[in-house]
């Protein structure tokens, strides 16, 4: 069996799962995972801006949903802040998986959310003799958009190089209207959304009759701008340049102990640093600045049937050097957002399936040992346990029910305990706890599917009991308002920081999840299908019956998809219901709707397999705010877009 759901049909992995690859992922590529993930059912997208986009899970983010690339953690900061983008290109990959539910304790305390695994061309064993590849390039009229990527591999009987580049390069963003909720800054432009990035990296893998073994090094530079009003008279703003260089080991062997029938090795080493800048007046200023140093090793043995159960044992470590100094060149330890802290894990984990007459049964464990904190006696030490059950039952030929059940723990972040000081980009001041403890998850999912025939659907409900829950939440005063302080933390002076502390609290999440694809037309040179989906998710403490912030509104997505001979078109329609259910220190998010068409032409032109393509995003042109974002009221998503482009392979 194989660890990564993505290795087979959706219909037969026992946990909820999502894998975009193909012609959907074609259709969806789009400069962030979080707008290209935003659509599916139980994935939001939690932006900051253009240039940030994150994915939310079920409710949850941040460091609950753990992004791997090649399975391997993306090993950057984006779980620290909402204006933080992550270090994975998504114009360079060819799948993407998304895993809900109990499965996710494979991966770690941090996944207890969920995973998202963003698979590429870098290291990939399945090449041929001679030069392939693929690559593209689209411009957009709003922001004027440009991204471009190219992939290579020459390859030779047992030997294969492989080279990717990728940009992406944007002015200031279209927006209906005016970006403050309240009629601020300049009407119909996102003033400071521009973006400028570019990313690549050089691969060699070697693979023979047992097995392969593989490197790559990768380097990836993001610039972009934190969207916010300007005056023109005194031109102030703030950008975010971040810079990541990656190595990256994977390899495989078969057969590589008796007993067992498959070793796999993954190893990620990275130098991660950003710089959040504020310029005034032509100067430029560091505000904060990142370093992040951090490795991630994975090892895990496939083992041959043991009275009939056969399943995969594994070990994962991990180490991270981290810190955030609020004001750069100091010196001084209190200026710091972060201080210098490790984190040091390591984790035993195993998953098990045994195949019935009336379906399969999966069990699997994690244990974790997690410290955080300096080389000395005040670190924090957290042992994390985790627990998951499965059961997939056939229920005649076209239908099955998914069952599963886990119990999941995740140990604090770095961030979440020892924040204390001014992020500038995010316009806050934020305060950890050393105190926080052990987060403790009971999580019961249950599935229903019809996956063969010409009508195929699906209905997903889960329910998520989490003691110990950690967020952060906005200070208020009597009135409710937000609690504003100085760069010092204290109410007094220039007040232009929101006050935001994390708390632990018990907490509940509580959804549902539907899709139904049908083929409406199936003619000798005409195909038609139809799809929608809907999702729904809660989230509220326990203890008081409040909502929490931040929790995606009930949605509803239509599409229609036909293909007639070189040519395909689609249509979507997403509607996104008022979010009235808010937490402390929030405000309601309006409804809107959004409105996509794509159109694609293919055909051979000297000698490659050629795409044109157009698509229109938002064309509605509605005010879209997300309520997942921090800066919903002064950022909404981008107007009316049209998009050109050309694909090619060979």
């Amino acid at each position: 069996m194989s660890v990564a759901p993505g290795d087979r049909p959706a219909s037969e992995v026992i946990e909820p799962v999502i894998v975009i690859s193909g012609e959907e992922l074609v259709r969806l590529r789009a400069g962030t995972l979080g707008d290209l993930l935003g659509t599916q059912p139980g994935v939001a997208n939690a932006s900051f801006g253009p240039g940030v986009g994150r994915p939310v899970i079920r409710g949850q983010e941040g460091p609950r949903v753990q992004v791997l690339e090649n399975g391997v953690r993306a090993m950057d900061i984006s779980t620290v802040a909402a204006d933080h983008a992550i270090a994975i290109d998504p114009l360079v990959a060819r799948k993407v998986e998304v895993i809900k539910g109990p499965a996710t304790l494979l991966y770690g305390s941090a996944a207890s959310g969920g995973v998202v695994n963003v698979i590429n061309n870098r290291i990939n064993p399945d090449f041929t003799a001679g030069l392939t590849g693929q690559g593209g390039f689209s411009w957009a009229d709003n922001g004027r958009e440009r991204l471009g990527h190219l992939d290579l591999t020459q390859g030779w009987e047992n030997v294969a190089l492989q080279l990717d580049v990728s940009g992406r390069r944007s002015a200031d963003f279209d927006i209906p209207g005016f970006a403050d909720v309240d009629g601020g800054g300049r009407r119909g432009v996102l003033e400071n959304s521009s973006i400028d990035n570019w990313g690549g990296a050089l691969s060699g893998v070697w693979r023979g009759e047992r097995g392969y073994l593989g490197v790559s090094v990768s380097r990836l530079e993001y610039d972009y701008g934190l969207p916010e009003e300007i005056d023109p008279e005194d031109p102030e703003f703030e950008r975010i340049e971040l810079e990541q260089t990656r190595l990256d080991l994977r390899g495989e062997l078969r057969d590589p102990l008796p007993g067992f029938t498959l070793a796999r090795l993954a190893f990620g080493l990275n130098r991660y640093e950003q710089q959040e800048l504020e310029f005034e007046d032509g100067e430029r200023e560091i505000e904060v600045a990142f370093d992040n140093r951090e490795f991630d090793l994975r090892a895990d043995l496939t083992h041959q049937p043991v009275a009939g159960w056969t399943g995969v044992l594994g070990l994962q470590v991990t180490q991270r050097e981290f810190d955030a100094l609020a004001e750069p060149g100091s010196g001084d330890p209190e200026d710091y957002f972060v201080p210098p802290s490790d984190t040091d894990s390591w984790a035993l984990f195993a998953i098990e399936e045994l195949p019935v007459s009336w379906g399969r049964i999966q069990l699997g464990g994690r244990v974790e040992r997690v410290r955080v904190g300096p080389e000395d006696s005040s670190s924090l030490r957290f042992t994390p346990v985790s627990l998951a059950a499965g059961a997939l039952i056939d229920l005649g030929e076209r239908h099955r029910l998914m069952l599963n059940a886990n119990r999941a723990e995740r140990a604090p972040a770095a961030e979440e305990l020892l924040s204390d000081g001014r992020h500038a980009a995010t316009r806050s001041y934020e305060i950890g706890d050393a105190s926080l403890g052990r987060e403790r998850s009971n999580e019961a999912d249950i599935g229903f599917l019809r996956h063969r025939g010409a009508w195929t659907w699906q209905v997903n409900g889960f329910y998520k009991r989490i003691d110990g829950f950690i967020y952060r939440e906005f200070q208020v005063d009597a009135d409710g308002e937000i609690l504003l302080v100085n760069d010092d933390g204290v109410a007094a002076g220039n007040q232009r920081n929101r006050l935001v502390n994390y708390r632990q609290r018990d907490a509940d999440f509580y959804g549902l999840e539907a899709q139904t694809a049908w083929r409406l037309l199936d003619g000798p040179s005409l195909r038609v299908d139809g799809r929608v989906f809907a999702d729904l998710v809660r989230g509220q403490l326990r203890d008081a019956d409040e909502d929490l912030p931040r929790i995606t509104p009930v949605r509803l997505g239509l599409g229609l998809d036909a293909a007639w001979a070189d040519w395909s078109a689609g249509v979507d329609f997403v509607r996104t219901r008022t979010q009235r259910d808010i937490g402390v220190g929030e405000t309601p998010t309006d409804a809107y709707s959004m409105l996509g068409l794509d159109v694609a032409w293919r055909t051979r032109w000297s000698g490659l397999e050629t795409e044109f393509y157009l698509r229109g995003r938002n064309l509605l042109d509605e005010e879209a705010r997300l309520h997942t974002s921090f800066l919903k009221d002064e950022a909404p998503l981008p107007g009316r877009t049209w998009l050109a482009g050309v694909r090619m392979a060979f």
